[in-house]
């Protein structure tokens, strides 16, 4: 059964985070990319169908968080890495749905999207912590029953990925589980990926053209949106997860039995696309949910 549509506050924290980005965000995120252009528009671009986003993998998270409902009273939940508080949304939409209240944890680099996530938790009256950390120097208290995360894989150079993996693996109970989901591309190399010159025109061309149309509900001039979003789009790097066996062997080699390992294609939402990373557009996602054995 397919998820119902968990309805964001989009055009009520959009304004939030386009005013405190550029105070928040750090300027170095470790990979000489400013976080501050993408935190500020990145919740205007959900609005504009532009970005890919959580909820295209709602059936996923849903179905996957399913067995830590029943497992425990209150289960505590790592949310690693926020670009906004989708994955919070999806989570508290999950576990309410079962009359289950989790404990939630949100780590990330940067404040902005920290803000982001203890505003929506304020508005759903739910229990989180924030904790501003690099992953693979945080220490938690007590091991998780659950690790969530959309797309993180993709923010780590492959070299660096078993540290990720061997992290993950500590913070989690026996038996806990790490749900994740990262696009695939094939044939990807180690090298990260960036947005090309005509990429980041053709994305400032399409966030012009739609803030334009939608300039009255959105409370943002649409040429600093889209000068914003060419900013956003000309720092950004990802590196590519190009191949789902050499996925497979990471997790297995770093101790995690695959309860799910799948991959299936998403088609886009809207045409409006420039074609660069992390942008909503056709194509095939690796899910994975996996158990610390």
């Amino acid at each position: 059964m397919k998820s119902p549509k968990i309805e964001e506050p989009l055009l009520e924290s959009a304004p939030l985070a386009w005013r405190l980005a550029p105070q928040l965000c750090n300027r170095d995120t470790g990979n000489g990319e400013d976080c501050s252009a993408m935190h500020g528009a990145w919740q205007y671009l959900r609005a504009l169908g532009l970005v890919g986003s959580i909820d295209q993998r709602a059936d996923f998270y849903r179905e996957a968080l399913a067995p830590v409902a029943e497992a425990a009273t209150t289960p505590s939940i790592l949310v690693c890495g926020a670009a906004d508080y989708a994955m919070l949304a999806q989570i508290v939409a999950a576990f309410r749905g079962r009359n289950v209240e989790p404990d939630v944890t949100v780590i990330d680099l940067c404040e902005t999207p920290l803000m982001l996530n203890r505003w929506y938790a304020d508005r759903a009256a739910c229990r989180i912590k924030t904790v501003r950390e690099d992953v693979l120097k945080y220490g938690a208290a007590f091991p998780y029953d659950a690790i969530c995360t959309d797309a993180f894989l993709g923010r780590f150079a492959p070299a660096r990925r078993p540290a990720l993996l061997a992290k993950w693996r500590s913070l989690l109970r026996p038996g806990g589980r790490i749900i994740t989901a990262s696009r695939l591309r094939a044939g990807g190399a180690a090298d990260p990926v960036r947005f090309s010159a005509e990429q980041v025109q053709r994305l400032h061309a399409s966030v012009l053209s739609l803030a334009g149309k939608m300039r009255g509900s959105l409370q943002v001039d649409p040429v600093e949106l889209a000068d914003r979003a060419a900013a956003f789009a000309g720092s950004h790097v990802t590196y590519p997860v190009g191949s789902a066996e050499e996925t497979r062997a990471l997790f297995e080699g770093a101790g995690f039995r695959l309860d799910r390992f799948k991959v299936a294609a998403i088609a886009p939402e809207t045409q409006n696309l420039s074609g660069g990373p992390s942008l909503r557009k056709a194509g095939e996602y690796l899910y994975i949910c996996a158990s610390r054995a």
